[in-house]
């Protein structure tokens, strides 16, 4: 096997397992059930694709750098979070349920989580600031 071939081959294990978590942790009967999977799906793939390395290669610098390009791209407080929460979930879901675990050394997403956006409150609506 190639060079290529390999990192294809790893790409593509990758978006598998990708894909495999988004399924198993979202919630069924959900109106938006395929919206919600398609995005934390796109959030982790985007990540991977940004650092170009396997899950079991990924340090929380990798992780701080993916944020701050999120930021640099004018991305709200509320939407760096979410998507941080969902890389994090993926590296729990694939610690605990996949041989990709056997790879990871931990969640490298918990040393570089972003701080929750503050909550508002309005009237008798409560939103997260951005």
């Amino acid at each position: 096997m190639t060079g290529l071939a390999k990192i294809d081959a790893a790409d593509a294990a990758v978006k598998a397992a990708v894909a495999v978590w988004a399924e198993a942790t979202t919630s069924t009967g959900l109106a938006r059930q395929a919206d919600i999977r398609r995005e934390k799906q796109r959030s982790v793939e985007a990540f991977f694709n940004l650092v170009q390395i396997g899950p079991g290669e990924v340090t929380p610098q990798d992780v701080q750098t993916w944020l701050r390009e999120m930021a640099k791209r004018g991305l709200k407080p509320t939407t760096v979070y979410a998507r941080a929460c969902h890389l994090s979930s993926f590296f729990q879901w694939a610690m605990r349920e996949t041989a990709l675990g056997q790879t990871l050394r931990g969640n490298p997403v918990r040393y570089a989580m972003p701080k929750a956006p503050k909550l508002i409150q309005s009237g008798n609506v409560t939103t997260r600031s951005s």
